[in-house]
């Protein structure tokens, strides 16, 4: 009866560790994947800023990626709207790019504004396809990541704190013994 009890416990710890680096794996992944899509978007951005700059200089060249209306795909704000897929992004020199098929960029020439077809989300599940969104999103955890260090560090700072407090009253009330003789 005992082995039985320590092979389960052992088979529950090891479920366990198994659930939890799942879990810490899976949302380094879902991190990781989120800054690289912002900095792509950051990327795209970019070039359409060096794009709209060479348009004014020469109207002839034209904007790139294929002039679409905000109406089409739900945008509420004006602008100058231009669709940025995969092979757009290869002719502007990121061919290394992160889009899938069917996948695309909105940019608006005058916001410089980048929309990413698919999005993000986070914990809870909300999209985010804006990159000025999605660039406030990530500074939000961030934050959050820092003030949780900032936590764990005040609570070792105090908790050292304590302890020399600690041994600084054993050693008083051995000199104070000491000297009350």
């Amino acid at each position: 009866m005992k082995h039985f009890i320590k092979y389960s416990l052992a088979v529950i710890f090891i479920i366990i560790i198994i659930v939890a680096a799942v879990h810490i794996i899976r949302n380094a992944y879902k991190t990781y994947t989120n800054e690289e899509i912002e900095t792509e978007m950051l990327q795209v951005r970019a070039k359409a800023q060096l794009e709209f700059e060479k348009y004014h200089v020469d109207n002839e060249n034209g904007l790139k990626g294929e002039k679409i209306e905000n109406s089409e795909y739900g945008i509420e704000e004006e602008g100058n709207f231009f669709k940025w897929t995969k092979e757009t992004l290869t002719e502007l020199g990121l061919e290394q790019n992160l889009l899938k098929d069917g996948e695309y960029y909105i940019v608006n020439y005058d916001t410089e504004e980048v929309i990413y077809s698919t999005g993000i989300k986070d914990e809870d599940g909300k999209e985010y396809h804006k990159l000025s969104e999605i660039e406030e999103l990530l500074e939000k955890k961030d934050d959050i990541e820092n003030n949780e260090t900032k936590i764990e560090n005040i609570d070792t700072e105090t908790n050292n704190t304590e302890n020399e407090n600690l041994e600084g009253e054993d050693t008083n009330d051995g000199e104070g013994d000491a000297e009350a003789e």
